[in-house]
């Protein structure tokens, strides 16, 4: 009798089979492709997250310059600028327009506005260490106020002088106290308050009942013509050495005026000088 061997049962006795050669080559090489697509995906949210940062500092830098030159006053906002921040990385130019918006067919009545834009440029680089030049613009409108405040004050040491008569008509330079330029941009209205301090000479010869007189104007630079406040203050300087008043100016066009403040007296008595002028103009815009 021949005895065979007896075969110890495997994992093909338990119905299993193994992976081929050929399966696993391919298995390796979809996990090669996969992990080859994960990097390239990796690597490409990295510079995309970085472009979404650089924008997003581009926009915090021009949002800070608009911001900051908004803070200023209409008058005092002029002037371009160019700054750089990062270590240069970012370059913002500031610039400021005047401009005018249109009231009327003749232009002569158009409303001024100033324009603010910031322009913050850079470079970006992408996968492929290319570089991209970016740019992130804002722009801001900053309207003419409708009311303005001008200050002034001098210690001139004029002396006043003698008219024969008490209207302001005909008063030559002579008659000034104060005087300085501006530009009116719109059709205006102006409040003038001024306080004139005095000093005396000899005053001994004055009487409780003589009077200085003041007023004020505005002299158009092109045209001439004048522009006088509503009334003139007579003040008995004897017992009141300080001049106060408040006087308007209205319906003033736009346009280059000197502003003046004038004083007088008609006796030929003592000797007086304004010590200290100190004066506020409110501007506000003609309806």
């Amino acid at each position: 009798m021949i005895s065979r061997p007896v075969r110890e049962p495997g994992l093909s006795g338990l119905g299993i089979k193994g992976f081929t050669l050929v399966e696993i080559i391919v298995s390796l090489i979809l996990v090669g492709i996969g992990l080859f697509l994960c990097t390239k995906i990796f690597i490409v949210s990295k510079y995309l997250n970085k472009e979404a940062e650089n924008k997003a500092r581009a926009m915090e830098l021009v949002s800070a310059l608009i911001n900051e030159r908004l803070a200023q006053s209409y008058l005092s906002l002029s002037g371009d600028a160019v700054d750089s921040y990062d270590g240069g990385f970012f370059n913002c130019t500031t610039t400021i327009n005047e401009k005018q918006m249109p009231a009327g067919s003749s232009g002569k009545d158009d409303i001024p506005y100033k324009e603010i834009e910031v322009i913050c440029g850079y470079q970006d680089k992408n996968a492929n260490g290319q570089s991209t030049p970016r740019s992130v613009r804002l722009v801001n409108i900053v309207p003419y106020p409708r009311m303005h405040f001008f200050s002034a004050e001098d210690s001139p040491g004029v002396l006043v002088r003698q008219f024969a008569n008490s209207t302001v008509a005909n008063k030559d330079l002579n008659a000034r106290i104060l005087e300085f330029n501006f530009d009116i941009a719109v059709k205006s209205d102006y409040s003038v308050f001024y306080n004139i301090a005095t000093e005396f000479g000899d005053i001994s010869a004055v009487a409780d009942t003589d009077l200085i007189y003041s007023a004020c104007l505005l002299i158009n630079k092109n045209t001439k013509k004048e522009h006088w406040a509503d009334l003139q203050t007579g003040t008995p300087i004897r017992t009141q050495p300080t001049i106060n008043s408040a006087v308007t100016i209205e319906n003033i066009p736009k346009g280059s005026y000197i502003f003046r403040l004038i004083w007088w007296k008609q006796f030929d008595r003592g000797e007086i000088r304004a010590k200290r002028v100190n004066m506020v103009i409110e501007q506000v815009e003609s309806e």
